[in-house]
Parts: structure tokens; C-alpha cells; sequence
């Protein structure tokens, strides 16, 4: 884990009265949770957050925000790879709950005080097609 990321994920909480973020050299200060999403998702009904952290509608939620096609995914996955401060800075809030989202104690999954979702636990297949240029 870099020293980077323990700056800017690690060390966020959206608890804390953290500074409000600008841009850098050197960033500063983190984004609040709406700041952080709305360039992928500017409808305001993707703005407003159901339940407290780690409730069923929010976990949907912000599954849903993380895996639609607004870029946001691949964004933060860019940050993380790049060691990007500015990019870890801005998107910390969305970070944060996703690790939230994934942090869970199996022998409650399904269960009334545990996760709501049984996670999908076997084999997955991904691929792509490539695409022949036939002229």
C-alpha cells in the first residue's frame, strides 16, 4: 500500500470535518460523497443516499453508481493504479464506501444483522471480443 493511497483512502473518513478539497500541487482536503459522484451521475435522485452505511438500499446503491457505464469504475481504478493523489482525493468518498460495501463478516451474510446479499462464490468467466478490421 503506498504512502499515497494511505494519505487519501486510508486515512478518509466521512466522519471527520475534513477540509474542503483543491486541487493541487499539492491536493488538499477530500470531496464530500455528492461532490465526488456528480460528474457520472449529475441527476439529482443519484445524489441522495438511503439508510446509513452498510443498509441494503445503500449498498444497492452504491453498487449501482460504481458499475454503470458513467466511467467512474474506471476512473478510480486508474487512480489506485497510478498512485494518482489528486484522483484518490477527489473520488475518496466513493472509495470509502465501497470498502464499506465490501467489508462484512461471512457467517452473518444473510443473516437479520449481516449483509442482505449472499456474494456469488464460484467460477466467473469474462471475456471480449476482438474486433477484426476486414477490409
Amino acid at each position: 500500500m503506498s504512502e499515497v493511497f494511505k494519505r487519501c483512502v486510508e486515512d478518509y473518513s466521512p466522519n471527520d470535518p475534513n477540509e474542503d478539497f483543491h486541487e493541487g500541487p499539492p491536493p488538499t482536503g477530500f470531496r464530500n460523497l455528492t461532490e465526488c459522484i456528480r460528474p457520472y451521475h449529475p441527476n439529482p435522485q443519484w445524489q441522495l443516499f438511503p439508510g446509513e452505511v452498510g443498509s441494503f438500499e445503500r449498498d444497492q446503491k452504491i453498487c449501482s453508481m460504481y458499475t454503470l457505464a458513467t466511467g467512474l469504475f474506471r476512473d478510480i481504478n486508474a487512480c489506485i493504479r497510478n498512485d494518482n493523489e489528486d484522483g484518490l482525493r477527489r473520488l475518496a468518498p466513493m472509495i470509502w464506501e465501497i470498502r464499506e460495501v465490501l467489508r462484512f463478516e461471512t457467517a452473518k451474510i444473510c443473516k437479520p444483522d449481516g449483509r442482505k446479499c449472499k456474494p456469488f462464490m464460484g467460477k466467473c468467466l469474462r471475456g471480449l471480443e476482438a474486433l477484426t478490421n476486414q477490409s
